[in-house]
């Protein structure tokens, strides 16, 4: 009886997502900011702290990022442009071949990015003493740049025994 109104049930969520999202920004609008200093997805100052005013309902207060944070957004804005410069050069690829070889560049830009986001952050967790977690985040960019082989046959001798 239960899969006869799974269906049906199924629809009317479906059905009912639009109503839901039509009503979500009057919604948003009417209901007061809820943060609480620190926490939520809006963190605002506490009213009254030592020259601090206080932010304006709904709105969002702005940090500036963290040191580490910073580098990984420049390294990540880097990346986002290498990449787009190549999606302009990959539509204007005259055969399947150039278009292969600007794909791979796109590929190592990606590749590339990776190890600097992971070596950013072994600089910046040796820098804060945590000298554990920079050990693996650079054993984890060694083992990027030189992945060790996995399933290679290992020469050996043939063998000498002649009974069988």
């Amino acid at each position: 009886m239960s899969a006869r109104f799974s269906l049906p049930m199924v629809w009317m969520v479906f059905a009912s997502l639009p109503l839901v999202s039509a009503l979500a920004p009057a919604a948003e609008q009417t209901a007061p900011p809820t943060a609480v200093h620190g926490t939520g997805p809006v963190a605002q100052p506490l009213a009254g702290a030592a020259g601090v005013a206080p932010a304006p309902p709904g709105a969002v207060v702005k940090r500036p990022p963290s040191p580490l944070m910073a580098e990984l957004m420049a390294v990540l804005e880097s990346e986002t442009q290498q990449i787009e410069a190549l999606e302009v050069k990959l539509a204007a690829a005259p055969d399947a071949m150039a278009a292969l070889a600007i794909q791979r560049q796109i590929e190592k830009v990606k590749f590339d990015t990776e190890v600097s986001l992971l070596r950013v952050q072994a600089t910046h967790a040796r820098r804060a003493g945590r000298t554990a977690l920079a050990d693996r985040l650079d054993a984890a960019v060694e083992e990027m740049l030189r992945p060790v082989a996995r399933g290679v046959p290992i020469p050996r001798s043939a063998p000498t025994s002649t009974a069988r």
